[in-house]
């Protein structure tokens, strides 16, 4: 596995934001999105800018979605992030649904690129004993997703939403336990989490005006440097006024979304 060691920062990309498992709540609104597939020209544009900006440190990327494997081109993305990225550790994602269909060129890509195959051990009915043997035969790495107990299910945290905008954006920012930790890169934009960029769903779906500024992210086409850009992650965007972190719940059982308001507000 290629491991860079002189920085922890990493980001993550969704290829995709629509989803083929409709889970309760979940924190980056797939089950209210629209279908959306990546540009790869886009994606390839935005590599080669970050992998400037942060001169190639970078320690790790996670290549998700939605679902990730929705996405017709997967495999040109992971490629396109290893040649971008050549020592960072790329964790593919998913929920591990679609994997025993893909065909032997996935396999490959995930091999000849060092992918790390993470999925994400939902309460749904996956042979992942399978598809551990299919990652086994083409000399792909594999491991569960956010468990080192590898029987572990998934469960569910409520990142609470207040559409109202009264929160004290500073303490919500400080009291997040996705800022910083879930960078999210989108089409030449960096968030410091995913439910900014992904908020437009929300929105839309439930018709309420979760405006996202130019105060809420970095253009990594306009930030100068490494300096400025994480200097703009470690600032609290404005979007923080719509988190009421201090409502949050972890630990919630998995359950099927009904698409309603208070899975996420």
């Amino acid at each position: 596995m290629r491991e860079n060691v002189e920085t922890r920062l990493g980001f993550e990309v969704g290829i995709t934001e629509h989803c083929n498992l409709n889970c309760r709540g979940c924190s980056h609104f797939s089950p209210i999105a629209e279908p959306y597939y990546m540009d790869i020209a886009v994606f390839e544009r935005d590599m080669s800018r970050m992998a400037v900006l942060l001169r190639g440190k970078v320690a790790w990327i996670h290549i998700m979605g939605g679902e990730p494997l929705l996405h017709p081109d997967c495999p040109r993305f992971l490629s396109a992030a290893r040649n971008a990225f050549p020592d960072a550790r790329i964790d593919l994602i998913t929920n591990g649904i679609l994997l025993e269909r893909q065909p032997e060129s996935f396999w490959m890509c995930c091999h000849e690129q060092s992918i790390v195959l993470k999925p994400t051990r939902y309460p749904i009915s996956v042979d992942f004993d399978q598809v551990r043997s299919l990652a086994d035969k083409y000399g792909v790495m594999f491991r569960f997703y956010n468990y080192e107990d590898e029987n572990g299910e998934k469960s569910l945290s409520k990142y609470v939403l207040d559409p109202s905008g009264g929160q004290d954006e500073k303490w919500e920012f400080s009291h997040c336990s996705q800022a910083n930790k879930c960078l999210t890169l989108r089409e030449g934009k960096l968030y410091t989490c995913p439910t900014i960029p992904c908020s437009r769903h929300f929105s839309s779906f439930f018709g309420k005006e979760l405006p996202v500024t130019p105060e809420d992210y970095a253009d990594i086409y306009q930030v100068s440097g490494e300096e400025e850009l994480l200097c703009r992650m470690v600032t609290a965007p404005s979007f923080c006024r719509f988190c009421a972190h201090q409502e949050d719940i972890s630990g919630m059982k998995w359950g099927v979304s009904q698409k309603q308001m208070d899975e996420w507000a």
